[in-house]
């Protein structure tokens, strides 16, 4: 197949990154348009295209004007379908689109696959226009959030969704959520989890000691969404019951101000480590050192860090948000609590911090068969290739239906 996989930025998101690669490595031809920010490590892969978006205004004009006498005089039909098709008042936009829009359809693409719902704001006028096979990823913040406080976005998915030919789920939760905006969509869809690869899943250790302080890590980056006020809150109960504990949040970026009031306001500033991010190897690292992972966010997709620490033998406490429910089997591969309330969040704590040696091997040991069976990489790459040929053979019947009729 001839696939597109457009994630605006290059290189991008660890999924999208072992996307390219795994089916480059499986014989598909993979083509990348996207800002180009640094050497992905793939550019010399034969199976791989890749193409810089211009940033320049200058560049960006130079782009339309090479394919313009590029088409002129070979294939004027189409460069004045994209010419009509990508029109828009303001003359930037237009040029941006203009440029996606050839570039694509020169391309002769199987599949388009957009990585993230708001690119479809971009892409409306050639999702519509019907000649190339779309497929949007539906996952995370992009579904279950910005569209709340966004009307305009939430409009917008009502109305582009249903020329989409496919979409990959990273849950059976978000299908869910996403079928007010289309009602067919659960047919189109098919569930590819995000997935670890097998090198992550081989770095589990059986060896552990348990000793004070109890550790508790958290994951992720500064957004009021991740739930850390809960967090903190619920420190602040086992801290009061006596309990030893410490709490490290790995988190790039600056630092939010409540986050430093209510550190003060509780007096737990001897009780917490905060860390402005850290390589990938290293944070590993500092959650296999942890007793506990906690994800006490309010909205979620299904976070890599919950499938890692599962994999490599630290258990997780996570709140009940969106898809989590799918991956932790409530008190046998983990703990599933409330969200938004601290009292639960610090039971869930409790429960790992009393679990005897025993408890503790075996529910590590289930966590892992969880991810053996569902969260691998070979698993999630067999499950979008699916859908890319759901795609397929859905296109062929409704063309051989056109030509018959």
């Amino acid at each position: 197949m001839r696939i597109s996989i457009f994630a605006n930025e290059i290189p991008s998101t660890f999924f999208i990154e072992n996307l390219v690669k795994g089916l480059a490595n499986n014989g598909h031809h993979i083509f990348l348009y996207g800002k180009y920010q640094q050497s992905p490590g793939y550019e010399t892969h034969p199976n791989i295209q890749i193409v810089r978006e211009p940033k320049s205004k200058m560049g960006k004009l130079a782009y339309a004007i090479n394919f313009f006498f590029r088409l002129i005089f070979t294939n004027r039909k189409l460069l004045f379908h994209v010419f009509k098709i990508s029109k828009d008042k303001l003359y930037l936009r237009w040029l941006k689109k203009f440029n996606m829009y050839i570039t694509f359809y020169c391309w002769d693409l199987d599949i388009l696959h957009i990585q993230w719902a708001k690119s479809t704001l971009w892409l409306e006028a050639l999702i519509k226009d019907g000649d190339i096979n779309t497929v949007l990823s539906l996952r995370g913040t992009q579904i279950n959030f910005s569209p709340i406080s966004n009307p305009k976005l939430k409009q917008h998915f009502e109305n582009i969704f249903p020329y989409i030919n496919g979409f990959h789920a990273v849950s059976e939760a978000i299908i869910l959520e996403s079928k007010k905006y289309d009602i067919d969509l659960p047919n189109r869809s098919v569930v590819a989890y995000p997935a670890i690869t097998q090198s992550t899943y081989d770095l589990f250790s059986d060896l552990y000691i348990q000793q004070e302080p109890f550790k508790i890590i958290s994951i992720g980056r500064h957004h009021s969404v991740k739930g850390y006020m809960y967090a903190l809150d619920a420190l602040k109960i086992l801290v009061d019951e006596g309990l030893q504990v410490h709490y490290t949040l790995i988190a790039s970026g600056s630092l939010p101000e409540q986050i430093l009031f209510q550190m003060e306001d509780l007096n737990l500033y001897n009780y917490v480590s905060i860390i402005d991010g850290l390589p990938h190897a290293d944070v590993l690292q500092a959650i296999q050192k942890a007793d506990v992972l906690l994800m006490s966010s309010i909205t979620e997709g299904i976070p890599n860090v919950i499938l890692e620490a599962m994999a490599i033998g630290t258990i997780v406490v996570s709140t009940d948000c969106s898809s989590i429910p799918e991956i932790i089997d409530d008190g046998i591969s983990g703990y599933i609590t409330q969200g938004c309330f601290p009292d639960s969040i610090a039971e869930g704590l409790k429960k790992v911090y009393n679990q005897n040696a025993n408890e503790r091997e075996l529910m590590k040991g289930k966590a892992r068969e969880k991810i053996k069976m569902n969260h691998l990489m070979d698993i999630q790459l067999n499950n979008i290739e699916k859908l890319y040929q759901n795609v397929l053979t859905r296109s062929s019947a409704v063309m051989k239906k056109t030509l018959t009729n």
